[in-house]
């Protein structure tokens, strides 16, 4: 059992450093659940941050290249809406 706890971890710690496995390699070998822990906010906070240096040092909003559309987050907030009041 401890040694394959060892290769276990040695495993995770290849991952770590980005072997090239995805999400998909592991569903593939038998994964049931991936987990992103908090990866995703931490990610949306980078963005905030490089686009809140780039409107404070540059002056310019390059960052809006890459916002979603008005009218799409309005679909998403009526989707969500109706999936709620059970439409």
């Amino acid at each position: 059992m401890i040694v394959l706890l060892d290769t276990f971890r040695a495993d995770l710690e290849d991952l770590s450093n980005g072997l090239g496995i995805n999400a998909f390699d592991l569903i593939d070998a038998g994964v049931k659940r991936v987990s992103v822990g908090g990866s995703i906010a931490r990610a949306v906070l980078g963005f905030v941050r490089r686009s809140a240096r780039e409107l404070r040092e540059h002056g310019t909003v390059g960052y809006a290249g890459q916002q979603i559309a008005q009218s799409e987050l309005n679909a998403l907030f009526v989707r969500a809406e109706q999936q709620r009041s059970g439409r």
